[in-house]
């Protein structure tokens, strides 16, 4: 990269004057070592060029030439530049940058702009008029932004957990020392982004899949890792749930895989981490949501917690029956929704970052301000996979990294109403609410309106996938506008 750096740099700055059919010996200095040029350099315009590829293989980068195109490319770690002949314009990891001056061709060599080469790398460049010389200095690879994902493991002694930006769901990949661990897969067309992700980490083995709840969200993608990946075995919260995502994720599951019921207590048995499901407990019963699986992961002196969608009545639970909520690191249940992270649940797991995994612009409103607001509060490193893509974290002995730096958002602090000012949780009792008061909630037309009262009494608001139209998606649209209730 510095090497990149320093011819692209040498372009940005060898760019001062000299005549068009003039060439020039320039020495490249690149952090204190010359770089050998093979041909010398040529001026355009006052501006320096040189053979596109003492450019980029001068630096390290790997040289390619497209003759159909025209075009010389280097690409070095994860940064492509493409410069084509004859052309005003240069592209920089697909975004366009304009040239001052054009590549060109002169003795069979394809000469580019120094200049540019420079400035799309980078680095601090300096010229010594007297002795023809550019000084090029990188910026040290520590303090470079580590906006890419992570695609080999640097140790056997880390746990890295690659937290995939799926929109709005729930996608965790953990490649432990001895086993590589999927939670969730997000939603059905997010399934492809799954696999590409992990194939590009070179992964053809999967030995264990955790689905933690049966919202299409969460298990959508499984169909596709499933049908591209060897798995070995599936946990699942044993929940059924009536809709043809699940139908395919259930067949999917039981045909290629060891498909195991998950409940507290119940382990991996990943010899390298200990990870452990706790919650819910056995014979526990409830919707969808107070089944949900939450996992634990300790590895060495660091831990991940896991929540899936779990709510505040599963938070509870876990207070009083787990031992094991104190992470590192807490991936925030419902995508950062206010139905979950209670100021009491925070307090227990005591949590240095938080994961979000949430869709940006989601017609949720997720995360929830008051959400943000108690995790900065407490000192919460936040991390959001719609301002950040994907989210990289490092677990070693004693230590954590990321990626990525944290979210540096602000959340304006809303004061909390008096008992007495707070408004109702909901505003149409459904067991209750007339034809027209049902029509004031979301989705809900005449026709489901009048099936609705046809249907009466509803014991939860879950109960709603019972009337024709209204399925997982809309169901949670219900929930999040906050209108109806049961009573």
């Amino acid at each position: 990269m510095k090497i990149l750096a320093l011819s692209l740099m040498l372009m940005l700055f060898l760019s001062s004057s000299v005549l068009a059919d003039d060439s020039m010996e320039v020495d490249v200095i690149v952090d204190g070592d010359e770089v050998e040029l093979d041909e010398p350099a040529r001026m355009e315009k006052g501006r320096t060029l040189l053979p596109a590829r003492d450019v980029f293989e001068g630096i390290g980068a790997e040289m390619d030439w497209d003759p159909d195109t025209q075009t010389a490319s280097g690409t070095l770690d994860d940064t492509v530049v493409e410069i084509p002949l004859g052309s005003n314009e240069a592209t920089v990891d697909d975004e366009q940058e304009d040239l001052d001056v054009k590549a060109q061709t002169f003795e069979g060599y394809t000469y580019v702009p120094l200049r540019f080469a420079g400035k799309a790398f980078g680095g601090e460049v300096s010229w010594d008029g007297a002795t023809n010389t550019v000084d090029i200095t990188m910026p040290d690879k520590e303090e470079e932004s580590k906006d890419t994902v992570t695609s080999e493991k640097d140790s056997d002694d880390e746990l890295i957990a690659h937290f995939i930006d799926v929109g709005q769901g729930d996608a965790i990949f953990l490649e432990a020392p001895d086993k590589n661990i999927l939670v969730d897969a997000g939603d059905n067309w997010e399934g492809e982004t799954v696999v590409n992700y992990i194939k590009e980490l070179d992964v053809d083995i999967i030995h264990k899949v955790v689905a933690s709840h049966p919202h299409a969200d969460h298990i959508g993608g499984l169909s596709e890792v499933y049908d591209k990946f060897e798995v070995e075995v599936t946990y699942d919260s044993g929940v059924e749930h009536d809709t043809e995502t699940y139908e395919e994720y259930y067949e999917l599951a039981n045909e290629k895989t060891d498909l195991q019921t998950a409940k507290k207590g119940d382990t991996l048995d990943v010899e390298s981490v200990d990870a452990q499901f706790i919650h819910p407990p056995e014979d526990h019963e409830g919707d969808i949501h107070d089944l949900n699986l939450v996992l634990n992961i300790d590895y060495e002196d660091n831990s991940i917690l896991l929540t899936g969608d779990a709510e505040k009545p599963s938070e509870e639970m876990m207070i009083e029956n787990s031992q094991e909520l104190p992470s590192e690191i807490l991936k925030v249940g419902h995508h950062g929704s206010s139905t979950s992270t209670s100021e009491e649940f925070l307090d227990n797991v005591d949590p240095e970052a938080a994961v979000i995994q949430v869709g940006e612009d989601n017609r949720y409103g997720h995360p929830d301000e008051k959400v943000l607001h108690r995790l900065q509060e407490n000192g919460v490193d936040i991390y959001r996979n719609d301002y950040q893509g994907d989210i990289v974290v490092t677990l070693d002995d004693d230590d954590w990294d990321s990626n990525v730096k944290p979210w540096d958002g602000e959340v304006a602090e809303k004061d909390e109403p008096e008992d007495d000012e707070k408004e109702p949780i909901g505003e149409v009792n459904i067991n209750t609410a007339s034809k027209e008061e049902l029509q004031e909630i979301t989705h809900i037309s005449e026709t489901r309106a009048e099936e609705i009262k046809e249907s009466r009494p509803f014991d939860s608001l879950d109960q709603l996938t019972q009337i024709h139209g209204i399925a997982d998606q809309r169901l949670e649209d219900i929930k999040e506008e906050g209108t109806a209730y049961v009573e």
